[in-house]
């Protein structure tokens, strides 16, 4: 592999991106983008990338080994991608596991004040007034008040007449700057660790791509992962009869 120090692309011999790392991104900024930093650090043998590395490795002298035929060589091969696909499905876990706990940070500083009786009449009236005047200049002027957006933000979106997206950009937009920032800095550590472990995943199908079956695969890895595989005559009789089942 080859790599930009901390950040960047880490590419394989093949020149085939296997992760990357925003550069303005400091491993250490947080716990969440240290613990993903390290799901995509190529410098350990257990990231995602070092596990990969280390399975074309091995797959190499596999494919070397003049003692081993054609037949005997693929079965090695395939065996080396099922160890190693059970070595990256709890690499996959902490991808989940980050996911749910970012989500959590995210909502908990999406969180508004609870509104008094008093506080509840305001909400209204002011969302009522950005709906009279639909939409436009002044309506962009009501929203550049703290006081209207924490009132539109509070109540549903059909009371204040923004769409859904609106209104979602009025919550975020209560966020403090720093952390917001924040957010979006682990948002992208994520994605980053979640793309790396899903590069390993499709290269380490692809050794075996007819040997290893989408239900081992799901077996693994769960939901939440784009999964290839073979699918065999068995599995796929069973997903046609499922689709065929009366509703319960």
């Amino acid at each position: 592999m080859t790599e930009m120090p901390h950040s960047g692309l880490v590419r394989d011999d093949r020149g085939d991106v296997l992760a990357y790392w925003p550069p303005d991104i400091e491993p250490a900024a947080t716990d969440l983008t240290a613990r993903a930093f390290a799901l995509v650090a190529t410098d350990r043998a257990s990231s995602a990338p070092g596990l990969l590395a280390l399975a074309q490795r091995d797959r190499a002298a596999v494919e070397r080994d003049a003692d081993l035929s054609a037949k005997g060589k693929a079965g090695k091969i395939a065996a080396l991608a099922r160890s190693r696909l059970a070595n990256l499905a709890p690499l996959a876990s902490s991808v989940q596991k980050l996911r749910a706990e970012y989500l959590a940070r995210e909502q908990e500083a999406l969180r508004l004040p609870e509104p008094s009786s008093n506080d509840l009449q305001i909400d209204l009236a002011l969302a009522r007034h950005v709906r009279e005047v639909g939409e436009g200049a002044v309506r962009l002027r009501l929203l550049g008040s703290e006081r209207t957006k924490l009132a539109v933000a509070r109540l549903p979106p059909e009371l204040s007449g923004l769409n859904p997206a609106e209104h979602d950009k009025v919550r975020h937009s209560l966020v403090p700057a720093s952390v917001a920032q924040q957010l979006d800095d682990e948002a992208r550590a994520l994605m980053s660790a979640r793309e790396a472990v899903q590069k390993a995943l499709d290269h380490l199908v692809d050794f075996a791509p007819d040997d290893i079956s989408h239900r081992e695969l799901v077996e693994l890895f769960g939901d939440g992962w784009k999964l290839r595989g073979h699918v065999s005559a068995e599995d796929r009789k069973a997903r046609i009869a499922a689709m065929f089942e009366p509703a319960a």
